[in-house]
């Protein structure tokens, strides 16, 4: 068992350790840097340095590793590296001593940078490259990364560095420079649904998946906003939630909702008809139900945000193609967006931007949530009135 393959509590693999990513293929997403890598190992430009910057469960760190195993498969350097010889079977499992990982969150002293610097001089003991994984890249303090920067200035030959991070800005501008940067991005919704929906299959057969509501899919994908080990973390604390309590035989979009604690998109379209109408009271209502604990306001909040963004969005570029909601919900909000204009939506937007600090350090969120929602409905009325006394004007 490698030290990569956590257990939980019960002695089971994490999900999203078992099904790790095992080639380029299985990485969802992020075809760009993938199309990259498979022609930079093919033409033999592999830099000596790289830099993999994004949100976090997205698949930075396997992909360092898909790299480490293009460079080192024991078939010779190759775009699709066999995974079953004994280098890609040590790297996969985290314990080839030519490919190093650093975790920088709890490494980042400039000692062990020194130490790393001293290792990297020893030539490769097994295999043609060494590798220097460093997650967390922008956990190190200034003076480690300053001493980091003299060796990616001169790296010895067969040493590639592989710097993963969820915040380069953290960085120091000559550590960016002597990497070939890549920003991934979080993980599309459907592709997420496609990869959560096969794991639940091999997990508890195919019936499992036909019996299931489809959304129930996609609300687990939702709620984690772009990365995909979030995404099978959460649907495996449902299957292991369910076990004790009583086994489910499939998942329902409502148990899904009440165990996560999201907040779907039907909901968020719920609230902008409430706006549109100018039913302040019916938020309230529906914050009461949906607002069971101060922890799912900040949920509310961002869905009805980020749904008001979509809007406007659609309105500027006239299309809902990189708007990742069902066809049908495609539907309403374009219907929705009938009842706006770009001025009002960037005023609801402003505003409710400035209300996520307040509820994040609010003792009692749900009142900072009740009037947000009731003060943007008040906002629409005002504009509708206002539309209204100018149309008026207009035809006198």
């Amino acid at each position: 068992m490698s030290k990569n393959d956590k257990k939980n509590d019960d002695g089971r693999i994490a999900l999203y350790n078992k099904y790790r990513p095992k080639c380029l293929d299985d990485i969802v997403g992020q075809d760009t840097i993938k199309k990259v890598l498979r022609n930079s190992v093919s033409s033999n430009n592999v830099s000596h340095a790289y830099l993999f910057n994004g949100p976090r469960g997205i698949g930075k760190t396997s992909i360092a590793r898909m790299l480490a195993m293009m460079l080192n498969c024991e078939t010779g350097q190759t775009p699709d590296p066999c995974g079953t010889c004994s280098n890609c079977i040590k790297i996969a499992k985290s314990n080839a001593p030519d490919v190093v990982e650093l975790d920088a969150a709890s490494n980042n002293s400039v000692d062990s940078i020194r130490a790393m610097r001293q290792n990297v001089q020893q030539s490769a003991l097994h295999m043609r490259n060494k590798i220097y994984i460093i997650d967390e890249a922008h956990m190190l303090t200034k003076q480690a990364q300053n001493a980091l920067l003299k060796t990616l200035e001169e790296p010895p030959r067969g040493v590639v560095f592989v710097l993963c991070t969820t915040e380069a800005k953290k960085l120091l501008t000559t550590i960016i420079s002597r990497c070939q940067r890549f920003d991934l991005n979080k993980i599309n919704i459907d592709d997420m649904v496609k990869r959560l929906t096969r794991v639940a299959e091999l997990e508890h057969g195919k019936s499992f998946v036909e019996k299931s509501d489809a959304i129930a899919f996609r609300i687990i994908a939702e709620s984690a906003q772009g990365g995909m080990r979030d995404a099978l973390g959460s649907f495996e604390r449902l299957m292991i939630v369910s076990e004790d309590d009583n086994k489910i035989d499939a998942l329902t979009a409502d148990y899904v909702r009440e165990m996560i604690g999201t907040i779907d998109n039907i909901a968020a379209i719920k609230y902008i008809s409430h706006i549109i109408n100018g039913e302040a009271d019916k938020i309230l209502a529906l914050n009461d139900v949906l607002n069971q604990s101060d922890n799912k306001s900040i949920l509310i909040l961002d869905r009805v945000y980020g749904l008001i963004h979509d809007i406007l969005v659609y309105k500027i570029v006239g299309t809902t193609d990189h708007i990742e909601l069902p066809e049908h919900l495609k539907e309403h909000m374009v219907k929705a967006s009938k009842k706006f204009n770009n001025s009002i939506l960037y005023s609801i937007l402003e505003y409710l931007g400035g209300c996520f600090q307040k509820l994040t350090y609010s003792p009692t969120s749900k009142f900072v949530l009740d009037t947000a929602l009731t003060k943007v409905t008040f906002m629409y009325i005002d504009f509708i009135n206002k539309c209204k006394s100018a149309t008026t004007a207009q035809n006198k």
